[in-house]
């Protein structure tokens, strides 16, 4: 294990000007707790499809939520124990999913702001969640290499049937261990420091076998989840369908508006995945680094990718044939989100800007003013007329739209719930 000193520690990437090295943050921590140190700075956020509610992570491991209205903190969500590396929200606005580097997923009813279901099955951080447009299927992505579908179903019948504990009801099972975390992109600045240090044995955690699933297809197999200790009596069991395919972490999941379709990226490629057969039906190379970000258009007809390497490609889908390429940050580009009802294309990168494009024209539109931090996530409002982005540190900002105005930065360890529901 080289010293911390030896690896290029990105400063200019710290909040508020932070230049300490790893080795003054925490010498003594073992490898897998410096990774979770260094992902705690990590913001994602989601608005809700219905435009009322924002939940953004917080660095202390919690979950913000904020009435967009009013902008105020409604909701505090506290239950994972170690950095929260993905969001989403059910169509219907009443489920909060998370996930991260503790290996679980976990479901909050957001009408009461209290966890309700919660399983694991993934044997490495879950790094991507994307829920179905019909709100039936989750998918979430792993550094394990594979992809598992979850059906929604239960959890949302089990909302309605199922008494909901108090906070203090739920026994919060021990986080599973993440002791090999995936390969690390190196053009990431939240893991360059972390490039050449050694991981250790991934936790064993094979799932035992559902055999009233139907029988997988090639590439995929059929799992059952065990329910987490503690909570067996509150919550059904849950069953997935694990595709297989990748040789490297998910980076980014999205389903296809009409349903058919799944996209996944990974370090070297994107691949469709078939829905009703669960097979991989192509994969789309051409990026040289990992591909971290991708998105599809209300229409179902265009797919873009962001990659490490800076670039951003916009391909026909579900064809796959490449249209043009996007050049002009100059870092990685870490997430992408289009407009509802446009052709407008909003890309963050770890150059510290967020990019406007036209997908019609491939022109950019407009680049706003360099933000204080590396941007690290993106969602836009259904009614296409603000975006708010997620910025390292807990930098969360809200924008108008299309003029690119910002107009308020959020405070999510500061701002504290206003009033409930």
């Amino acid at each position: 294990m080289c010293s911390a000193e030896s690896l290029d520690w990105p400063r200019s990437h710290l909040p508020d000007g932070d230049s300490s090295k790893p080795s003054e943050i925490a010498a003594e921590e073992s490898f897998p707790q410096q990774v979770a140190r260094i992902l705690s700075g990590r913001t994602e956020v989601v608005i809700s499809p219905n435009g009322q509610l924002l939940a953004g992570v917080r660095s202390d491991g919690k979950i913000a939520i904020w009435d967009l209205q009013r902008r105020e903190v409604v909701r505090l969500l506290a239950g994972h124990e170690q950095p929260i590396l993905a969001l989403a929200i059910s169509p219907d606005n009443r489920i909060l999913i998370s996930a991260g580097h503790d290996l679980s997923i976990r479901f909050w009813d957001l009408q009461v702001g209290r966890l309700t279901h919660q399983f694991a099955g993934h044997s490495s951080w879950i790094q991507a969640l994307a829920v179905s447009s019909d709100g039936k299927l989750l998918a979430s992505g792993s550094g394990d290499h594979s992809i598992r579908i979850w059906s929604l179903r239960t959890v949302s019948s089990a909302l309605d049937r199922i008494p909901k504990p108090l906070p203090e009801e739920v026994e919060t099972p021990e986080a599973p261990r993440a002791d090999k975390p995936p390969r690390r992109n190196p053009r990431d600045p939240r893991h360059r420091w972390l490039a050449k240090q050694k991981s250790e044995e991934a936790l064993d955690a094979s799932p035992t076998t559902n055999d009233s699933e139907k029988p997988p297809k090639s590439g995929s197999t059929v799992n059952t989840a065990p329910a987490p200790s503690g909570v067996e009596d509150k919550v059904p069991k849950f069953s997935s369908t694990t595709l297989l395919g990748h040789t490297d972490s998910i980076y980014a999941l999205a389903f296809s508006p009409d349903g058919q379709f799944l996209v996944s990226s990974s370090w070297d490629n994107i691949k469709i995945w078939d829905l009703a057969t669960r097979e991989e039906v192509r994969t789309l190379t051409g990026q040289s680094q990992g591909i971290n970000a991708i998105a599809i258009s209300e229409d179902g007809r265009t797919l873009v990718s962001g990659s490490s390497d800076r670039t951003i490609h916009v391909w026909d889908f579900p064809s796959g044939e490449l249209r043009f390429s996007l050049k002009g940050h100059t870092a990685g580009v870490s997430s992408l989100a289009i407009v509802p009802g446009s052709s407008t294309l909003v890309s963050g990168s770890w150059d510290n800007t967020i990019r406007l494009w036209d997908l019609e024209t491939g022109q950019p539109m407009r680049t706003l003013s360099r933000q204080p931090s590396i941007i690290e996530s993106l969602s836009i409002s259904p009614d296409g007329t603000t975006f708010v982005s997620g910025g390292w540190g807990n930098v969360i900002k809200l924008w108008r739209l299309p003029s690119g105005t910002e107009v308020r930065t959020l405070s999510p360890l500061n701002d504290q719930p206003a009033n409930l529901y």
